[in-house]
């Protein structure tokens, strides 16, 4: 008895000590993840104050989900595929009086942005274990890719998605119930958005083989059930005009320069730079076929080779994951996004939607290939070298990245006012709502009956806990 009782009692002094070092550490963490929420409020707080929609967005997602049920408005496809998350986060924008809209779903498009930096922060993967390097990881993912297209809005929360779904595919499986839930409905609402994080599919059953574990199972089946329909809701789209237009020929010398401008010169060399070399491959393309073919193809190995070389420091699998997962996700999109000359996709700062997934990776890819060692043999001076340029390449990302974080984008130079649009259509049904980029707007059509219902319940049954949630405040006070 005497021997139970203390066992127990070392067993709880055991769990105490643990709980008070992870205590202060935790304590750092949301201190840090604050910080982190008020440098993405502060770059430009008009999103926050004078929110607004963002092309389809607006134009499709809400203005289908104001007319229709939930079931409709959820599973609609729009322009041939499913994108989810803008389905449910207009959807419930429906729910709150029409001038706050755009403020739900500039909320929702916000918290998906935070998943990514909440998983790096309490990660418990070895590559995330030190506090400065989920710091420079988090500060990488929010300052070195080119982010305004994707900034804010739902109908571009794919891309943060996808950079969710590599993240969790570099974890190791999860023991914890919640961590693991929250796992795989990151998977599932991430596959059912887009393809791009299904994309990714054959690394999770890369490593499910390997690993004989049965929850990388289950992650894998959870992202090839959201392929299947993907799948089937292409072969449906297939008779529409626009769905040819999807496959054009990738050359690899747009590859090639597209790697360059929108990447690897961008991190190194800046905006400015890169985007005038951007320019000038842009013009050859068109002028000079067989010099655009021969610099791109250069710029192809000379960018493979340096992608094979920089991150070599890594453990072998987790080399291959990183390597794989960012062409991945560079030749993916490029290959299937609707624009006919491939090579338009290399001018610098345009389609950012393509390439902040793959350039994340490649920072962080970068970052952790800088691992510095002591020693005297030529193979530790070679990785130590290697280090080096991973950590400069690293450090002019964030510094041209930080420079040109609240630089205005030249299309919010537009800002229209929600409320006052929403005005204006209340005197005059028949107007369009503006919203951006210029030019873009909204039509809205009177809700169905069914939908007028949903609605009203909905929102009767929040304002009556509201309004039990004061009393009750007022009777305690």
């Amino acid at each position: 008895m005497g021997n139970s009782s203390a066992t127990a009692k070392a067993a709880q002094e055991k769990f105490s000590a643990r709980v008070r070092s992870a205590f202060p550490k935790a304590i750092l963490l949301f201190a840090v993840m604050t910080v982190v929420i008020l440098v993405i409020i502060l770059r430009d707080t008009r999103y926050f104050f004078i929110p607004r929609f963002w092309a389809e967005e607006g134009k499709l997602h809400f203005a289908y989900s104001y007319s229709h049920t939930w079931l409709e408005s959820l599973l609609q496809p729009q322009v041939g595929y499913l994108n989810f998350w803008p389905n449910l986060a207009t959807k419930i924008a429906t729910i709150p009086p029409l001038e706050w809209a755009p403020l739900v779903t500039t909320l929702l498009a916000f918290l998906i942005q935070l998943v990514p930096i909440v998983l790096i922060l309490f990660s418990r993967s070895p590559f995330w274990k030190s506090l400065p390097r989920k710091l420079f990881g988090v500060a990488i993912f929010i300052f070195s890719p080119l982010t305004m297209e994707t900034w804010l809005n739902t109908i571009n929360s794919f891309t943060y998605f996808a950079i969710a779904t590599f993240l969790i595919l570099l974890e190791d499986a999860p023991a914890g119930r919640v961590r693991l839930w929250a796992n795989r409905v990151m998977l599932l609402i991430g596959g059912l958005t887009g393809m791009l994080s299904c994309f990714l599919i054959p690394l999770y059953f890369f490593r499910a083989f390997h690993e004989k574990d049965k929850e990388r199972w289950i992650q894998t089946l959870i992202l090839a059930a959201c392929v299947l329909v993907h799948i089937y809701l292409i072969f449906t789209y297939t008779s529409e005009a626009s769905f040819k237009e999807r496959f054009h020929m990738l050359g690899f010398s747009t590859l090639g320069v597209t790697m360059w401008t929108q990447g690897i010169g961008l991190f190194v060399f800046g905006f400015d730079q890169a985007r005038e070399w951007a320019q000038t491959f842009f013009s050859l393309a068109a002028q000079d076929t067989a010099s655009f073919q021969m610099w791109g193809r250069f710029l192809l190995i000379f960018g493979l080779v340096l992608l094979f070389l920089l991150p070599s420091n890594l453990p072998r699998k987790i080399h291959f994951l990183f390597i794989s997962s960012y062409l991945i996700l560079m030749v993916f999109p490029m290959m299937f996004s609707v624009i006919e000359d491939k090579y338009a996709l290399s001018v610098t700062g345009l389609h950012q939607r393509l390439f902040l997934a793959p350039n994340t990776l490649l920072g962080w890819m970068l970052l952790l290939g800088a691992q510095f060692k002591k020693g005297n043999g030529l193979r530790l001076i070679f990785a130590n070298l290697v280090s080096l340029l991973c950590a400069l390449v690293v450090g002019a990302s964030l510094f041209w990245g930080i420079q040109s974080y609240q630089k205005p984008w030249f299309v919010t130079a537009y800002w229209p006012d929600w409320k006052a649009e929403v005005s204006a259509w209340r005197a005059n049904p028949e107007y369009l709502l503006n919203i951006q980029p210029e030019g873009w707007t909204v039509e809205l059509k009177k809700p169905r009956l069914s939908a007028i219902v949903v609605k009203y319940i909905l929102y009767t049954r929040l304002h009556s806990r509201k309004r039990s949630w004061l009393i009750h405040r007022q009777d305690r006070a």
